[in-house]
């Protein structure tokens, strides 16, 4: 469906888009308009429309807007700098450059979206190899400090045993002493 605002032509723009392909809804205000976000739109370049329109595209950067303006100079960049010059139209306008605007925002706008659902999918895990790498970070420290530890008990073993034979030559020594005497 696509959401054609009122204007003196917006007739002839409606029967320029009526294809198999869409559905059009017709808008008779700037209040009706707010509530099609879900829709494209395709307006006039009145200035309450633009402002409408930019407001949306702070919302949604991407959202499918095509604004149509006579050949006034200063309404063309007026609508220009809201939606850009591929988004912008003059009038006549016909099906034929109508409709590929028309698909190409529809197409950006999905783009859009994928590219967003792409970015939570890399920063999820973004975030799943960085708590990954704290913990490999985390068990190679335990590893390391465990490994010291089992060096320290075998040179203590070792120094215990050492200790061990010198008293145990130290009490045959004795032994050795008492039996003489």
């Amino acid at each position: 469906a696509v959401a054609v605002g009122q204007t003196d032509y917006a007739g002839q723009i409606m029967d320029g888009l009526r294809t198999p392909d869409w559905q059009i809804e017709p808008i008779e205000t700037t209040d009706d308009l707010r509530g099609m976000v879900e829709l494209p739109w395709v307006v006039w370049a009145a200035p309450d429309v633009l402002s409408l329109v930019a407001s949306r595209r702070i919302d949604d950067p991407h959202a499918p807007v095509v604004v149509v303006t006579d050949d006034d100079p200063a309404q063309i960049e007026a609508a220009r700098a809201v939606v850009g010059r591929l988004a912008h139209v003059t009038w006549p306008v016909l099906a034929d450059e109508l409709v590929p605007r028309l698909r190409a925002q529809l197409e950006r706008a999905s783009l859009a979206a994928q590219v967003a659902e792409l970015r939570a999918e890399v920063d999820a895990s973004r975030e799943a190899l960085s708590s990954t790498s704290t913990n490999l970070a985390t068990a190679t420290e335990r590893l390391v400090t465990a490994e010291q530890l089992a060096a320290v008990g075998r040179v203590v073993t070792g120094i215990a045993h050492e200790i061990a034979s010198q008293l145990a030559l130290v009490g045959y020594a004795e032994a050795i002493k008492v039996r003489v005497e």
